[in-house]
């Protein structure tokens, strides 16, 4: 499974001042960089989470996973 963190998930929950230029992911098993047109995801790899520390959001593309504001923030300072 994956979720949305960084830069990502802190412009989807509103703490961000600007839009980051690649779409990040946290990824456990590994996966590659994936680029399409002018859209490149970025791959990070981390461990088990606990389930408190993702938020669960509807989009247009339908349901996905982000880190929460504690997660997130802890994620930037690790990488």
């Amino acid at each position: 499974s994956y979720y949305v963190c960084m830069l990502s998930a802190a412009e989807l929950i509103g703490v961000a001042h600007q839009r980051p230029a690649v779409l990040n992911h946290d990824y456990i098993p590994k996966a590659q960089v994936v680029s399409a047109g002018n859209v490149t995801i970025d791959w990070f790899y981390g461990d088990k989470l606990l389930e408190e520390s993702l938020i669960t959001k509807n989009t247009e593309a339908g349901t996905i996973q982000i880190s929460n504001a504690l997660l997130t923030a802890a994620d930037l300072v690790q990488y």
